[in-house]
């Protein structure tokens, strides 16, 4: 009997605390609206930012590919043997 009224209190508790509406559509705590986004200095110059690090990315347009034909070129010795230096692709050894 104890067990069953423990069971009840908790699936009532439970029911109550999943009907709230306000937890079905939460608002983003990391996002604002796009009506929003350039209405201030600040926000402005954290796009700008934002856009300037995502172009500086070695995998934008494939920045990769153009960086491996050099290092596949005659005039690179890589003195290293890492990864970082792209030590397989003067190897020959990408897979």
């Amino acid at each position: 009997m104890k067990n069953k009224i423990i069971f009840i209190i908790m699936l009532t508790a439970i029911l109550f605390a999943s009907c709230r509406k306000d937890l079905l559509s939460p608002q983003p705590q990391t996002q604002y609206q796009p009506s929003d986004a350039f209405s201030n200095p600040q926000r402005i110059e954290q796009e700008v930012r934002g856009l300037y690090s995502a172009v500086k990315s070695g995998q934008f347009y494939g920045g990769r590919y153009i960086i491996y034909n050099e290092v596949r070129g005659e005039d690179f010795l890589n003195n290293t043997q890492n990864g970082v230096t792209a030590f397989q692709t003067w190897n020959f050894t990408t897979t």
